[in-house]
């Protein structure tokens, strides 16, 4: 009776398969352990075992889908959003101006933060609004009184994470239209 022969490629797939089980075994063992000091997680917290703030990344990507379509114009429509052919980035210094945003994917009672940066860098204004229940829209009313010629910023925060940015040019009249 004759034993059955392998070939070399057959024990090296087997010699390779055994490497690879020891290693994903080796791996399965090398998670963290109370015992060697790293800190465990426990329900609630926002860390994964591995160090990973998966929670947060959540918190980050449900925010972003809160807040759409952040526009600016001169002009709001009845339903809240900027009004059709109103949107506009370029104003006059003193103009207000509209930003409007869809926020019904958005929770009822959370916070809202539009910040505006001047062409310095430096803040130039902000204002905050909770969401109300069945909100379609949300906006912004921008007084540019005594806001220097030159390129804004905005930055849109939704219950602090930073969701959109825009920018607005303020010149003179006489500017905006060459």
């Amino acid at each position: 009776m004759k034993i059955h022969e392998t070939t070399w490629g057959q024990r090296f797939a087997l010699l390779l398969a055994l490497i690879l089980v020891a290693a994903l075994g080796a791996c399965a063992k090398s998670s963290p352990q109370a015992d060697e000091g790293t800190a465990m997680t426990t329900e609630g917290d926002t860390a994964d075992a591995y160090g990973s703030d998966t929670a947060a990344a959540g918190d980050a990507m449900t925010a972003q889908m809160a807040i759409d379509d952040v526009s600016t114009g001169n002009e709001l429509g009845a339903d809240g959003a900027i009004a059709t052919g109103a949107n506009d980035d370029d104003f006059a210094p003193g103009d207000t101006v509209y930003v409007a945003m869809e926020v019904g994917d958005a929770t009822a009672g959370s916070n809202v933060e539009l910040v505006w940066y001047g062409p310095d860098g430096m803040e130039a204004g902000s204002d905050n609004k909770a969401i109300q229940a069945d909100a379609r829209y949300l906006n912004f009313e921008v007084d540019t009184t005594g806001w220097a010629e030159g390129t804004y910023r905005g930055e849109v925060w939704y219950d602090n994470e930073l969701v959109n940015e825009l920018e607005i040019n303020l010149a003179a009249a006489d500017d905006a239209a060459a």
